[in-house]
């Protein structure tokens, strides 16, 4: 199973997306760490699995970290690269959609972990950055929070942001990413082409 924060694992659109957010940020005097990129479709379907029974049921809505199956998720896309090495010239990486940025707080720390917890003025600095993704057509926070209902700015998943426009599908902008030159695609172990 695989998370990683490398920047290269972001498709070529939304690590320009990303460094552009990261420097109006930058700018505002918000500080921010790249905390996750891609994530392997395994691994999405362990975060999936928390707070629900085998069948996929609810039961424990305060450990639920996600509403997306391996797969499925923005952080899952790959895209396929020239390789003459490889058998059929092609190589899968990976391409997400999707990183967490953190808030850095003035002594190091990450704001809403450990020392520096989620408190009013913490959940002001996330609205802020919020305000500036908006601003470059960046989605910030996950599609529903904990309760299924929709997201919803000062909720669940503050850290996340996604290249993927908020009222898009995954379809739209697998087409988009093509005509700019791009190839978007769920990973090979899950079946899906988008």
């Amino acid at each position: 199973m695989k998370r990683d924060r490398d920047p290269d694992h972001l498709h070529p659109f939304a690590l320009m997306k990303m460094r552009q957010l990261d420097r109006l940020a930058f700018k505002t005097g918000i500080g921010t760490l790249l905390e996750e990129t891609w994530r392997d479709p395994v691994l999405q379907s362990a975060d999936y699995a928390k707070g629900r029974d085998a069948h996929g049921n609810i039961i424990d809505r305060s450990q639920v970290v996600t509403n997306a199956r391996g797969g499925q998720s923005d952080h899952n896309f790959t895209r396929m690269v020239a390789d003459p090495g490889a058998p059929d010239g092609w190589r899968e990486v990976p391409a997400s959609l999707a990183w967490h940025f953190y808030i850095l707080h003035p002594d190091g720390g990450l704001l809403g972990l450990g020392e520096h917890p989620l408190d009013a003025a913490a959940k002001e600095q996330y609205a802020r950055l919020g305000a500036l993704a908006a601003t470059i057509d960046v989605r910030w926070g996950g599609d529903t929070d904990r309760d299924g209902k929709p997201f919803e700015p000062g909720e669940w998943d503050l850290v996340h942001f996604s290249a993927r426009p908020r009222g898009y599908t995954v379809a739209q902008v697998a087409a988009m990413l093509r005509i700019r030159g791009g190839d978007l695609a769920w990973p090979r172990t899950t079946g899906r082409v988008a």
